[in-house]
């Protein structure tokens, strides 16, 4: 199934011990909140990955190639981000993801090497699916992240205020930080803080970059079979 649903596989590469790098990382768009995004980015020299859904339309089309064109790195969020859906089995998974590589494919001219599950990896909707999954997605040559750093903006009352400290707070328990943050519509405050928290990351004396399959991912652990 799914036979142009491949990538070459990429060796992963290992952190050096003393780099301090964050890689910031946006889920679920293209918004109206991407260019946005893309400015402050380009602002503060900074290359970010964005881990996108299905929007067909010809305006999210155009945000994907602008995110790709300004040279980040655009990554498959699953097309419909239903859980219920995409986690009822293997081939309900894939059927979606791959829907997504099209997508992608077409918008931008980039075919992606790399993936975010939704809701992370492991989630309390796939867990009797996440290895076989996760194994079948490194088959095909793809590259998945997870995350050790959440902006927490996603989270039931969120502020701008928790936004900023829950970013620092846990980033600067890494050298190497994969920081969640979201990029739908509604993250007007994740937008707001975006500047301050590169900013105070750069005092800390961290780089910044993009993922690709080359980065050694963090993921979580996968549930024993």
């Amino acid at each position: 199934m799914f036979p142009s649903f491949y990538v070459e596989p990429t060796e992963k590469i290992a952190h050096k011990a003393g780099d301090k790098v964050a890689y910031l990382t946006f889920d679920d768009g293209p918004s109206e909140l991407t260019p946005q995004v893309l400015k402050i980015l380009a602002d503060n020299d900074v290359k970010a990955t964005f881990f996108v859904v299905g929007r067909s339309d010809a305006q999210s089309k155009k945000w994907m190639k602008e995110i790709v064109d300004q040279g980040h790195t655009i990554g498959m969020h699953t097309y419909t981000h239903n859980y219920r859906k995409i986690y009822a089995s293997p081939t309900a998974f894939f059927t979606d993801l791959s829907e997504l590589n099209d997508l992608i494919t077409e918008a931008t001219g980039v075919k992606p090497q790399i993936v975010r599950f939704a809701g992370g990896s492991v989630n309390s909707y796939n867990k009797g699916i996440a290895r076989p999954v996760a194994d079948e997605l490194t088959r095909r040559g793809y590259t998945y992240y997870d995350w050790n750093v959440s902006a927490g903006d996603a989270e039931k009352g969120a502020t701008a205020q928790s936004i900023y400290q829950n970013t620092v707070n846990e980033a600067v328990q890494f050298e190497k930080a994969v920081v969640l943050f979201h990029d739908s519509s509604s993250k007007h405050d994740t937008v707001k803080e975006l500047p301050k928290i590169i900013g105070t990351l750069k005092k800390n004396g961290y780089r910044f970059d993009k993922l690709d399959p080359s980065v050694k991912p963090i993921i979580f652990k996968l549930p024993a079979q």
